[in-house]
C-alpha cells in the first residue's frame, strides 16, 4: 500500500512540478517551492487533522443562493 501510494505521488509530483518547468521556472526552484508548500501542509495538518473536514462542513451550513438558477447576478455591473 505504501509503496503504491509513493508511486502514484511520485508521478503526480513529477507532472506537476512539470507544468511549472515548461512554462520556464527553474526546476529547482519549483522543487523548492513545493517542499516549502508541504511543510506549510504538515503544520496545519499537525494543528488540525480534520481541517479539511471542517471545511466541508462549513461549506454544507452555508445559505443557498437566493435567485434561481438561470437568473443573472447584478455584481460587478453597479445594478442592485
Amino acid at each position: 500500500m505504501v509503496d503504491r501510494l509513493q508511486d502514484d505521488m511520485k508521478e503526480k509530483l513529477e507532472d506537476f512540478a512539470d507544468t511549472f518547468v515548461v512554462r520556464g521556472a527553474d526546476p529547482t526552484d519549483v522543487l523548492d517551492a513545493i517542499v516549502e508548500a508541504t511543510a506549510i501542509l504538515r503544520d496545519a495538518f499537525d494543528r488540525d487533522p480534520a481541517a479539511a473536514e471542517d471545511a466541508n462542513a462549513a461549506l454544507d451550513q452555508e445559505p443557498s443562493k437566493d435567485r434561481p438558477a438561470g437568473e443573472k447576478s447584478n455584481r460587478g455591473t453597479g445594478d442592485v
